[in-house]
């Protein structure tokens, strides 16, 4: 008889066709997250269930767990699962770290260049059909070229943000603790340049000139 694993949310196609032949596979194949009660009847009947972050996998649902070997958690994070209690019950936890810090990113250098460049607000200026012709200061934006920018934690996410930040020439500031330096790769802050934790990180510009932090909120798209 085979092992009955449980996926709770949407799945990708690919991953379930290989692991369908070695299991009885039940899968949510809505796109309604499933409630405590569907996460305890999943957890009571099968030997491995595959979780979203957005499942909170806590004691009372962990306690219904009879058969129950393995949490998959698809995601990097697993602070939605009580490891705790899991290991006390013989279940493995596991997550899938070091395969998303790349693409977040390219994501977070997206807002940042969206933001400087006010790339969203005029995009749909245009679809609006309110395009007239060519002005100077229309939706001008400013530049990233020679900015400061500030990462307030250099995991690894924040690594990536920053090695994107050395081709455009931008001064880098970075603080993860009492280590405002740790970067790696090759990366080096150079001078002491510690980021003051505000919401709107200053983006300086080498030669004192105001910089873009009027266009971006950096303290939001530059935490990573």
């Amino acid at each position: 008889m085979k092992p009955i694993v449980t996926v709770t949310n949407m799945f990708p196609e690919a991953a379930l066709e290989k692991l369908g032949p070695h299991c009885d596979l039940r899968t949510n194949q809505t796109e309604n997250p499933p409630a405590a009660q569907d996460l305890k009847k999943y957890a009571s009947e099968s030997r491995v269930i595959v979780t979203y972050l957005t499942d909170r996998i806590d004691r009372d649902i962990i306690n219904c767990a009879e058969n129950l070997k393995l949490i998959a958690n698809y995601g990097a994070g697993f602070n939605n699962i009580d490891v705790a209690h899991a290991v006390k019950k013989g279940i493995w936890v596991t997550n899938t770290p070091g395969v998303l810090h790349e693409t977040t990113a390219d994501l977070t250098w997206a807002m940042i260049l969206g933001a400087a460049r006010r790339i969203v607000p005029s995009d749909r200026f245009t679809r609006e059909s309110r395009f007239r012709g060519w002005q100077a200061k229309m939706f001008l934006g400013g530049d990233v070229y020679g900015k400061t920018l500030g990462i307030i934690g250099c995991g690894e996410i924040g690594q990536a943000v920053a090695r994107r930040a050395v081709p455009v020439d931008m001064l880098l500031g970075a603080q993860d603790g009492g280590d405002h330096r740790r970067l790696a790769r090759g990366i080096d802050l150079g001078e002491d340049r510690p980021v003051a934790r505000h919401r709107r990180a200053q983006h300086r510009h080498r030669h004192g000139r105001r910089g873009i932090h009027e266009h971006a909120q950096a303290g939001d798209v530059g935490r990573a």
